[in-house]
């Protein structure tokens, strides 16, 4: 029983062997090929191509049928619809008197770019039958953006600079919207900035607060650290009446303990931004323009080799890469003052895309001539638009050659 087994694997292992050195072969990996018409010289008895004594042609046909009877060299710029096919036929002609082992590949497979597009299929109808797909990098992708909440603003407040104020002490702001839906406490923020503010020949000293943009309404009082909010017993107050700013900046004048109360420009603010944006390469111009207090915004670019940006917000892409679009709000020059929002941005490739040197059918046997009548070997193959694609596609096929 054991040695019949031993001989029934020997058996199999040589019908294998006999196999692979007969029969023709298909392989989508790339073996060795010529340049300038030159191949590697093996002997004959290894039915090695040795460049000599062959020639094809390439033949086409729109139903894998009926085949044209002038060949055809020209494959530039081939569009097909979704689910279309076009065939080809490559006869490979040997007029020594040896067989020749030959591959027949594409030099260069070119993919036209589209927003819609689809991947390309090469396949092999005989000598054997197979097909690769090729691949369209960002196929069916557009530029796209994902909106962000940024919802804040600054309440700057600018306390006059002399030597009445007791700088020590705390303030905050209290805010609330028009309906009373939203309110909330917010402490006044930095060190004072001597001198910051300009105003009728006077100087004040700056702090501001960050409310949510949605707020409408606020004051300002002293902070209660315990209790972490303004004390509303101590509300800074025009005269006798509480001030109740009309717009995002007030100073105070700080005379022998007297309150006197003065708006200023519009303070920084940014409503709505993006998180993120995917940005073609081709898109000329795409907005990233944020809401916000109008006059107070600027945009930069952390990489303009990949994007640049404007003062109203307009990318343009430059390449394929990735980089931040910030936009800063602010009225006053520290930069502590600033409000920023980031948004992260790739800017995706729209190039066509190639492939070289793509194997149509490896190892193919091609037999020798006989009385002096060349052997002929045929492959068939084809190109295809998926069934399912949701647009035409674009191809070039620059050439064929043959090759080991």
């Amino acid at each position: 029983m054991k040695k019949s087994r031993v001989l029934l694997v020997i058996g199999l292992a040589v019908v294998l062997i006999v196999t692979m050195l007969l029969c023709p072969s298909f392989s989508w990996y790339s073996r060795s090929n010529y340049e300038n018409g030159e191949s590697m010289k093996w002997e004959s008895t290894q039915n090695a191509y040795d460049g000599n004594g062959i020639t094809f042609a390439t033949y086409y046909s729109a139903d894998g049928v009926e085949y044209e009877s002038t060949s055809t060299t020209d494959y530039d710029s081939y569009t097909l619809e979704p689910g279309e096919r076009v065939f080809f036929r490559t006869d490979i002609n040997n007029t020594t008197s040896a067989d020749q082992n030959v591959s027949l590949f594409i030099s260069e497979l070119t993919l036209h770019y589209s927003a819609s597009g689809s991947n390309l299929f090469i396949g092999l109808n005989s000598p054997l039958r197979t097909h690769k797909e090729f691949q369209l990098t960002n196929a069916g992708r557009t530029s796209k953006k994902t909106a962000a909440s940024v919802n804040q603003k600054h309440v700057y407040v600018g306390f006059r600079t002399g030597t009445y104020y007791d700088s020590s002490r705390k303030y905050g702001v209290y805010y609330w919207d028009d309906n009373s839906d939203l309110t909330g406490h917010s402490r006044l923020n930095g060190d004072f900035r001597t001198n910051n503010w300009q105003s009728g020949g006077v100087s004040y000293d700056m702090y501001y607060a960050t409310i949510p943009w949605y707020a409408t309404k606020y004051l300002v009082g002293e902070w209660n650290d315990a209790n972490g909010c303004v004390d509303f017993s101590k509300v800074l107050t025009n005269g006798n009446d509480i001030y109740y700013p009309d717009n995002n900046t007030f100073l105070v004048d700080v005379v022998n303990q007297s309150n006197n109360f003065k708006s200023t420009s519009t303070a920084a603010g940014i409503e709505n931004f993006f998180s993120s944006a995917e940005i073609a390469e081709n898109a000329g111009t795409y907005s990233l323009a944020a809401t916000g207090m109008s006059g107070t915004l600027s945009y930069t670019s952390t990489n303009t080799s990949v994007a640049t940006v404007d003062s109203s917000g307009n990318v343009t892409p430059v390449a394929p890469g990735r980089t931040t679009i910030k936009v800063t709000s602010n009225s006053f020059s520290p930069t502590d003052f600033n409000i920023v929002a980031s948004c992260d941005v790739e800017v995706f490739s729209t190039s066509n895309q190639s492939y070289y040197n793509v194997p149509l059918a490896t190892n193919y046997i091609v037999g020798h001539a006989v009385d002096g009548i060349a052997s002929t070997s045929s492959v068939y193959w084809y190109v295809e638009n998926k069934e399912d694609a949701s647009a035409n596609l674009t191809y070039d096929i620059k050439s064929l050659y043959l090759g080991l």
